[in-house]
């Protein structure tokens, strides 16, 4: 691999690295548990064009102690590298789901309570670009077009309800160690209405509607406790959020390339493309 070999010479924190092994489990980037003189760190290699504002607000997620201590960026080259938390991610942790959903709603809330300049979600910009790279006949375009465009309209933005949010709270971007929990890969982050996130969780980590609206009180708890939010969370949104993030979601597992993923994404873009196929043939 010349770019990891690149970054092992260059960094000064990976430069005296005794060993690379590389973690493939719940990641679809390149990411690695590195050996150095000073202990074991966590390197990921990214899209070299990754936005600054993701890797800033990582940076300010880990200085709250709300994500792995980040010990290096080097956005020009790709590549970030944190501490290495030895503990296993929310997916695999041997407890119940709703235990996992009152989790992942504390880590929401406290990722909303983060203060960063960030772009708004853009709900046609999204849709538009994974429809492009989705790749399918233009017939099947056109029709998940129209049903993108029915979509976005029962989706009323309130701007001044906007807050930072993670966008992709998978279980599998969750470490729960001894001490605490931490929420990982940040490449969504932007600003968004509480709901969307609480949505994406819902839709990615496939969670039945019967344990919706206990997920949701997780989360009001919260707000109710701080006093800081003047509204609540609406049910209805969350839904409506939920069937965009449904939407995107296979878009997304569709434009991946057949022959770089694991046996994991291999099922999501199986159940993407049946779940697209139903919307073409309705």
């Amino acid at each position: 691999m010349p770019q990891l070999d690149s970054i092992l010479k260059n960094s000064p924190v990976l430069e005296d690295s005794s060993d690379v092994q590389i973690i493939t489990e719940g990641y679809s980037h390149q990411c690695f548990q590195v050996t150095t003189t000073n202990g074991q760190v966590f390197l990921k290699i990214f899209n070299a064009e990754q936005q600054q504002q993701q890797l800033d607000i990582l940076q300010l997620a880990s200085k709250i102690g709300l994500a792995p201590k980040v010990l290096e960026v080097c956005g020009k080259q790709g590549y970030l590298v944190t501490e290495f938390i030895d503990a296993p991610t929310l997916m695999l942790a041997p407890i119940a789901v709703t235990d996992k959903l009152q989790i992942s709603a504390e880590l929401i809330y406290q990722c909303h309570q983060i203060k960063a300049g960030a772009t708004r979600l853009g709900l046609n910009d999204t849709l538009n670009e994974l429809l492009l790279s989705a790749k399918l006949p233009v017939s099947s375009t056109r029709k998940l077009e129209a049903y993108s465009a029915s979509l976005i309209q029962t989706i009323d933005i309130d701007a001044k309800r906007l807050v930072l949010s993670h966008g992709d709270v998978n279980f599998n971007n969750i470490l729960v160690a001894s001490d605490k929990n931490y929420l990982l890969d940040w490449e969504y982050s932007q600003l968004a209405e509480p709901e969307f996130d609480l949505a994406m969780c819902l839709a990615i980590n496939q969670i039945k509607p019967s344990l919706h609206p206990g997920f949701i009180k997780h989360y009001q708890q919260y707000l109710l406790k701080d006093g800081k939010f003047s509204h609540l969370i609406h049910p209805k949104k969350v839904t409506r959020y939920r069937e965009y993030s449904l939407f995107i979601n296979a878009l997304w597992f569709m434009s991946l390339d057949v022959s770089h993923v694991n046996q994991q994404q291999k099922v999501m873009q199986s159940r993407s493309k049946t779940y697209l196929n139903n919307i073409i043939s309705a």
